[in-house]
């Protein structure tokens, strides 16, 4: 579809915060109406409930080139004046589309927004929407505690409530998993939308990346608990134990969060190297990810499809190694795998690394998801 198709087009998009680096919808947000914007569509966004600031903010936020001019409106403000404030803004901007870009503790501390529908209705009016789910409902996994069930039960009721305040025109959301799930409430006919990287990949003078003996391994992003990591080094050790030369190195990088040092106790008594380099900003990240041979992601794979890390490392030409928390979904399900993504299983490294750390090109950048996007809203 040729963009010129859309030119003229006004849409706003509805987020929870939008303070830079900070709020991964809010920079999902961004990066998506950047890559519109270049396509001529008129776009702005609106953060309803941004926990970032104290007082009403009125900007201009900038994205790969493009400034996007942007309301963001403070959580500590009653419903009240936030649902006012903001249908006067999309009252004067007057968009064609709205997209609530929907994550329900961005509309709520402890994810219990029960008056977002009645809310978001006064909003929208009678416009069309198009709705993202990056999220659902807590109470979906196995070993989830009674608490999160009755949460997850009262959040389904919410995002029902929503359904039924608003007539979506198009559904949106990254997962497999999460299309069977919200097929089941209600929400037919909902559309894939791959998830994109916040991790633009930059020109450098000369690629790293050569077929040598030091295999490098990185894990960008948080680690889950309840993963079963000595049984994956020692699999990973016995291979490559029979590749003489050959030497392993752990990076980890972004927010690894309190469940880091397991691993790192187990590489030191490996003798393994490794580098902890915390959050880093996206050229540094972007430098790393293209320096190494492998991504791993502690992601469980059911939902590993919305994770950003796993964009990011997969849009920087790597294949990602899942070596997830031990849980799975209440229902069965299986995940058709992308060929980039690989689920690793005790007795099963062996034959993946065999096939040699070649470089993964079968993923989708942010130009080709937003080209999705706007063909399912014209579609819709």
């Amino acid at each position: 579809m040729e963009a010129n198709n859309f030119c003229c087009m006004k849409m706003v998009f509805i987020c929870g915060a939008l303070e830079p680096g900070k709020d991964g919808v809010g920079d999902y947000t961004r990066r998506l109406s950047a890559a519109l914007i270049k396509q001529g569509i008129s776009v702005s966004i609106l953060a309803y409930n941004d926990k970032f600031i104290k007082k009403k903010i009125e900007e201009l936020q900038s994205s790969d080139g493009s400034e996007i001019p942007c309301l963001r409106l403070p959580h500590t403000w009653t419903s009240k004046q936030r649902t006012q404030q903001a249908k006067n803004w999309v009252d004067k901007y007057n968009p064609d589309w709205l997209s609530l870009q929907f994550v329900i503790y961005s509309f709520h501390n402890k994810g219990l927004p029960f008056g977002i529908s009645s809310q978001l209705k006064q909003i929208v009016s009678d416009r069309k929407c198009q709705i993202m789910f990056h999220e659902t409902w807590l109470g979906l996994k196995t070993n989830d505690s009674l608490k999160y069930q009755i949460i997850g039960f009262l959040q389904k009721r919410i995002i029902k409530r929503l359904r039924s305040a608003i007539k979506f025109k198009v559904v949106h959301t990254h997962t497999q998993f999460y299309m069977r799930e919200l097929n089941k409430i209600g929400f037919y006919n909902v559309k894939y939308l791959p998830v994109f990287s916040n991790i633009p990949v930059i020109d450098i003078k000369e690629s790293p990346y050569k077929e040598n003996k030091k295999v490098k391994f990185v894990l960008f992003g948080s680690i889950h608990p309840n993963v079963d990591f000595v049984e994956f080094f020692n699999e990973l050790q016995d291979f490559y134990k029979h590749k003489m030369g050959f030497t392993l190195e752990v990076i980890f990088i972004g927010k690894s969060g309190r469940f880091l040092d397991p691993w790192i106790n187990e590489l030191k008594s490996r003798k393994i190297p490794f580098s902890t380099l915390g959050e880093q900003n996206p050229e540094s990240i972007s430098e790393v990810l293209q320096q190494v041979n492998y991504g791993i992601t502690t992601n469980p794979s059911f939902v590993v499809e919305k994770s950003g890390t796993v964009a990011a490392m997969r849009e920087h030409g790597l294949k990602v190694i899942i070596v997830a928390e031990k849980t799975e979904p209440k229902d069965t399900f299986k995940l058709k795998f992308n060929k980039s993504l690989f689920e690793y299983k005790s007795g099963n490294l062996k034959e993946f690394l065999e096939d040699g750390h070649k470089k993964n090109t079968d993923v989708l950048g942010i130009n080709s998801v937003a080209q999705k996007f706007l063909n399912d809203i014209k579609a819709g």
